[in-house]
Formats: structure tokens, C-alpha cells, sequence
């Protein structure tokens, strides 16, 4: 009971710090729900992927393709020819006779491929492999980003939180050095008193400095996170207590099923195995139907003028097999047996370092928690001493080097609460992306 009245003592404490320290004269805010919609329409890197995903479609349709007919609309003019001709012998006597050439010519022509060597199937199944390959990649990339952004937050909202435990410091360290001054007018206090308190604050001013650049750095972060070029709101929320121990801690190993990285790699893997099934289908002989259709003059031949147009078509089927190709089947097929064992390994390698980090990440936060719970308890602790060393310095018991050591302990134990939260949060969302879904 005890331990739940410091903790909530020390959330109070925490909370009544301002949210934002850098807000443009504008009462607009930046929430972290807000943060994440925002990010996930700007973000260049999900609009990279929404593409890729777009473009995989389109390679669907494009495969789709090899099982339906093909038609084709022809015309042809010559504005000038010189016609073959043939000899032909007539009652002893030869004669040239031109071949038939019309000068002008229309129709169409259509084409069905039946069987390939069953390249058409194993390259709609690669595209579809493809496809679904990208849809799971933008899926990952949206939860990564959704992630990152969540993360730049809480980093600037610890950043925030870092200054103002500073400004405290410097403040409370001026209260110090003034009293310490008036008590060595007074000669209540020695030089080395007053040398001791200038260290200090000198060391106070330059923390102070050092938080205050990191907060305009990961604001910076945050809007390069939601793919803006610069956000200056004030930001909106409070970093999380970490009181999911119990729950992280009776977690299994992450399921592959759900991690949506993985199962592109292992779709792309197959997507090169049915190239390379398709490269070698090719080596087999095609068939199909055609059919064709001509419409062309007969006027302009020379000696003869018939007039008009005349019709000619033909309808059967094709056989066509490439028996020599230079190898090129063969390179091919090669070519993405390689890259499937490329992307079999790359898989293979993801699922090998997945205990490690899920271990890393489930007890990062764990220990966070804990160092969490710790540190409220330091700063109940810390708050006491600092207040019995303050009054203690006011009757003459103490120095002021005591006063400066329970000071920088409270300075401690507050700066030690926002980053057990910060790193309790930093491990919580990367072992959701270890996992690839919410905990």
C-alpha cells in the first residue's frame, strides 16, 4: 500500500510540469494520436512502399495476361514499290509476271497461347506471390512507422521533461548560491562554501544548456518521424508508467505468423522459385490457335488494274519450339534460383536473431519497471533529505556541502524517473515490433 502511495506521488509531481516548451504563440497542440495520423499520410517512406504495393498489382494483371487471347489491328501503304516477279512460260514464250503485292492492306490478327510449358502459370503465381509479398511489406512498414513515431514522442516528450528537471536545479542552485553569498558577507560561510556552490551551478547551467538543445533536436526527430520538415506545437500527453511487468514477463517467443516482415521474405523466396520454373518452361514446346485477317487492294499492279478490295484469312493453330536460345533459359532459371535462396536466407536469418531480441526487449523492460518503481521511491527519499538538509543548514548543523550533495541526489532521483519511463517505453515498442503486433 505504501509503495502504490509513492508511486502516485510521484506521477502527481510529474504531471504538473507544462507539457510543452515549445509551442509558436498558438494554442494548437500535438497529441500523440494526432502525431501518428499525421505521420502515416506524410510519411515518404509508407507512400514508397503504397507504391511498390501498386506496382506489384499491375504486375499481377500483367501476368494474368499470358492466358488470354492477343489481338492486333494491322495496316500497311506503300507509296512506291518494285515488285518480284516470276517467270512463266506461255505456248514456248516466258514471261516476268509480278507478284501480287497490294499497295494498301488492313486486318487483324489473334493468337492463343494453350500450353507454354506452363511458364503463363508459374509466372502469374510469382506475380501473385509478389503481390501479396507487398502487401504484407506495407503492412509491416505502417506498424514500423506507427511505431517510430510513437517512439520520436515520447523521446521529445522526455526531453521536455529532462529541461524542466534542469531549470528546477538551477533554480533551487541560485536560491543556494544567494544564501551562501549573504552567510559570507555575514561570515557565517567560507570561501570554500561559496567556490563549492559556483561549481555546481556552473555544472547546473551546463546540463541546462544540454537539455534545452535536445529538446529542439528531438522535435526535429519527431517531425522527420511524421515526414513534415518542421513541426513547432506544443506537445500533448505524458510519458507512460511501465506497469506491464507481470504481462511482458509471462510472454512466449513471438509467433512468425504475425511478424508481416517475415512472411514477405518468405513469399519473395517463392516468387524467384516460380521464375525460375517459368525460365524453364520456356524450353518447351507452345502451342496455341491464330487466327488472321486481310483486307487489301488489288489496283496498280502493272499490265493488270482489277479494281477494289479483296478479303483473305486464315484460321489453325501454331506449334513453336525454341530449341536453341543461347542459354538464355537456362541463365534465367539460374538467375532466380539464386535470388530465391538469397531471399530464403535473408528469411532464414530474421527468424534466427528473433529469440535473441525478443530476450533482449522483454527483459529491457522488465528491469525498467523495476529501476521505474526504484526511483520513485529514491525521489520520496531524496525529497526528505534534501528538506531535513535545507533546515538543518538554516539552524547551523549543516554545510552547504551537504545541502549540494542532497540536491544533486534529488536531481538524480527525478532525471532517473523520466528515464526509466523513457527506457521502459523504448523497450515496450520494439518488442511490439519484435512480436509485430500490440502488447
Amino acid at each position: 500500500m505504501k509503495k502504490k502511495i509513492v508511486i502516485t506521488l510521484a506521477a502527481l509531481y510529474l504531471s504538473a510540469s507544462p507539457h510543452a516548451v515549445l509551442a509558436d504563440g498558438t494554442s494548437e497542440t500535438l497529441s500523440l494520436e494526432r502525431a501518428i495520423q499525421e505521420g502515416s499520410g506524410e510519411s515518404p517512406t509508407l507512400k514508397k512502399y503504397g507504391s511498390a504495393k501498386d506496382q506489384a498489382d499491375w504486375g499481377k494483371n500483367l501476368a494474368f495476361s499470358g492466358f488470354l487471347p492477343h489481338v492486333s489491328l494491322l495496316a500497311d501503304h506503300d507509296f512506291s514499290a518494285q515488285y518480284e516477279t516470276v517467270p512463266v512460260s506461255l505456248g514456248g514464250l516466258t514471261a516476268a509476271v509480278p507478284v501480287v503485292h497490294p499497295r494498301t492492306s488492313y486486318g487483324a490478327e489473334a493468337n492463343w497461347t494453350i500450353f507454354n510449358g506452363f511458364a503463363n502459370i508459374h509466372n502469374y503465381e510469382a506475380s501473385r506471390d509478389l503481390f501479396r509479398a507487398s502487401e504484407q511489406e506495407y503492412s509491416r512498414k505502417d506498424f514500423e512507422t506507427r511505431k517510430k513515431i510513437e517512439l520520436a514522442f515520447y523521446n521529445a516528450l522526455a526531453a521536455i521533461r529532462f529541461k524542466e528537471v534542469a531549470e528546477e536545479n538551477v533554480k533551487t542552485l541560485q536560491e543556494n548560491q544567494t544564501q551562501v553569498r549573504n552567510r559570507f558577507d555575514a561570515g557565517r560561510a567560507t570561501r570554500y562554501d561559496v567556490l563549492r556552490v559556483e561549481v555546481q551551478m556552473a555544472d547546473a547551467n551546463i546540463d541546462l544548456e544540454r537539455t534545452t538543445d535536445n529538446v529542439v533536436i528531438q522535435r526535429k526527430k519527431l517531425a522527420q518521424a511524421m515526414g513534415l520538415p518542421d513541426d513547432a506545437r506544443a506537445l500533448d500527453g505524458q510519458l507512460p508508467e511501465p506497469n506491464n511487468a507481470a504481462k511482458v514477463a509471462s510472454l512466449s517467443k513471438p509467433e512468425l505468423t504475425d511478424r508481416q516482415d517475415l512472411q514477405a521474405a518468405q513469399l519473395r523466396s517463392d516468387a524467384e522459385g516460380n521464375k525460375a520454373n517459368a525460365a524453364l518452361g520456356t524450353l518447351a514446346p507452345a502451342f496455341g490457335f491464330k487466327a488472321d485477317y486481310e483486307r487489301y487492294d488489288d489496283e496498280n499492279y502493272p499490265g493488270q488494274a482489277y479494281g477494289g478490295y479483296r478479303n483473305a484469312w486464315a484460321v489453325g493453330v501454331f506449334l513453336r519450339w525454341n530449341i536453341l536460345d543461347g542459354g538464355e533459359s537456362i541463365a534465367k532459371a539460374k538467375i532466380a534460383q539464386a535470388s530465391a535462396a538469397h531471399a530464403q536466407h535473408e528469411y532464414d536469418e530474421q527468424v534466427q536473431s528473433l529469440p535473441a531480441e525478443f530476450e533482449l526487449w522483454k527483459r529491457r523492460y522488465v528491469y525498467s519497471t523495476h529501476a521505474f518503481e526504484t526511483k520513485v521511491q529514491d525521489l520520496n527519499r531524496s525529497e526528505e533529505s534534501f528538506r531535513i538538509s535545507q533546515v538543518s543548514f538554516q539552524q547551523g548543523k549543516n554545510t552547504i556541502t551537504d545541502v549540494l550533495e542532497a540536491e544533486n541526489d534529488l536531481f538524480k532521483s527525478r532525471a532517473g524517473i523520466v528515464q526509466s519511463k523513457l527506457d521502459a517505453e523504448e523497450a515496450l515498442i520494439n518488442l511490439e515490433l519484435t512480436f509485430g503486433k500490440e502488447i
